[in-house]
């Protein structure tokens, strides 16, 4: 009786074994079809990156006098072989100023930029610019300015108001 349970371990064993080979030939068996005449195969890669100045993609701002500026630089960089389109988003952004915080964009190397315009008040992936291209192996830099007007009025309504928001980008 041994001996016949060992022939069918022996079996069972060698079906699984040649199973396993026959789904993993299947698994990584690759066919190209098309033209049999091609000779190459393109392969393109998309490697966007954003880089941000003091390495830090959140902009703070509290407790500041009318008349008060500031900036922040980042870089798109396109480290692939095709161009990508994408958009500038504030990935998160709460602004308590009631008014008079605005901000402007000017961009290097083939990218628009925005004119002096409103800080929104609050939200996540909210479009700054949207639709803009950047070349294979490019570098685009943003230079994103703020202020808060001096109107010469009363501003004590923002007395301890805040902003805090984050820049990003979205391929599209």
């Amino acid at each position: 009786m041994k001996n016949k349970s060992d022939k069918i371990f022996i079996f069972i064993i060698s079906l699984i074994l040649a199973s396993s080979i026959v789904t993993t030939y299947a698994f990584f068996n690759a066919n190209i079809s098309g033209n049999v005449t091609t000779k190459n195969i393109n392969a393109n890669t998309v490697n966007i990156e954003l880089q941000y100045s003091e390495n830090d993609p959140t902009i703070n701002v509290s407790d500041i006098l009318p008349g008060w500026t500031g900036s922040k630089t980042i870089k798109v960089i396109n480290n692939g072989d095709i161009a990508v389109n994408y958009k500038l988003v504030w990935q998160s952004l709460t602004n308590n100023f009631d008014n008079n915080f605005v901000y402007s964009i000017n961009c290097s190397n083939n990218c628009s930029g925005l004119s002096e315009t409103f800080v929104p008040k609050n939200g996540s992936n909210l479009t700054i610019i949207n639709n803009i291209s950047i070349s294979a192996h490019t570098t685009q830099t943003y230079t994103i300015s703020f202020s808060f007007k001096e109107t010469n009025t009363d501003q004590s309504a923002n007395i301890g108001a805040s902003f805090t928001g984050t820049l990003g980008i979205l391929e599209i």
